[in-house]
């Protein structure tokens, strides 16, 4: 049912929480759709 490059990944602690938050803020740049992480309009949203 996965896609064949996919896999999973459990944080286990708040410094992986860290690591993969950062990562996917850092998405819009690397996509080119923002210069700078703080362009992106939700940067800085708050999970829930």
């Amino acid at each position: 049912m996965w896609a064949r490059a996919y896999h999973d990944h459990a944080l286990r602690s708040d410094e992986d929480l860290k690591t993969v938050a950062r990562y996917i803020i850092g998405n819009p740049v690397r996509a080119g759709l923002v210069e700078r992480v703080g362009d992106y309009s939700f940067w800085d949203a708050v999970w829930a």
